[in-house]
This record gives structure tokens, C-alpha cells and sequence, in this order.
């Protein structure tokens, strides 16, 4: 996630937030195992990166358009996106915070669904 939304130029203090939001789903996951069982939590957990992904290439689609690099714009146009979402269906998005949905979208560049840039040959981080 960290080398893909750096190549698209988006903004170190918004890479970090990510990268919370993500520890924040997962935390949120885990309590759905907790409350609803490992198969209806996985259900959950896949409806919501199925619903994000739509918004997530979407921002993609509209900021390159721009130019590049686009990351921080798609950054900004993911947020709308999701905080619109968050308003408008938010019975649908299991409790969900904007925080989740960014995690989300977060995941969703981890799993290489979700660029910030053209994609690119990633380089092994070693420890």
C-alpha cells in the first residue's frame, strides 16, 4: 500500500491515516467474528470491499483525467466518494465509520484492486 500511493504522489500524513484505517477495519473485523461467527463476518467484510472497490475506481478514473502524478486528488475524491456512500447507506454498510471505508480502500490497494498511479512492478520490502 505504501509504495503504491507514494508512486502516485499522495501525501505522507494521508498515507499514515490510511494505514490507521486499515488497523482500524481490521480491528472492526475481528469483532464481527466475535459477534456474528467467522462466516458471516467474512460475508460482511466481503460485501463492504466489494461496494468500496466500485468508489475506489471510480476516484481513480476521475482524477487521472487530470494528469499525473493523481494520487493526492484521488485520495480526496475517494474520501467524497466513500462519505457520500457513509450518507446515503449507511443501513447497508454494517456500522461502518468513514475510517472503515477508507481501511477498506486501503485493503483494497494492499490486494492490488486499488492503484494510485499506473500500475508498476512493486520492489520486496525487506525487514
Amino acid at each position: 500500500m505504501f509504495q503504491k500511493m507514494a508512486e502516485g504522489e499522495v501525501e505522507a500524513r494521508r498515507i499514515d491515516v490510511m494505514a490507521d484505517s486499515v488497523r482500524s477495519l481490521e480491528v472492526l473485523k475481528i469483532r464481527w467474528v466475535m459477534k456474528f461467527g467467522a462466516v458471516k463476518a467474512k460475508e460482511m467484510y466481503n460485501d463492504l470491499l466489494s461496494r468500496i472497490l466500485h468508489d475506489c475506481v471510480e476516484a481513480q478514473i476521475e482524477a487521472e483525467k487530470l494528469g499525473k502524478p493523481y494520487g493526492s486528488e484521488q485520495y480526496r475524491l475517494t474520501r467524497l466518494r466513500l462519505e457520500n456512500r457513509l450518507s446515503t447507506e449507511k443501513a447497508k454498510l454494517y456500522g461502518c465509520k468513514i475510517d472503515h471505508l477508507m481501511g477498506a480502500a486501503g485493503i483494497l490497494t494492499e490486494n492490488c484492486k486499488n492503484w494510485w498511479s499506473d500500475k508498476f512492478d512493486l520492489q520486496e520490502i525487506k525487514p
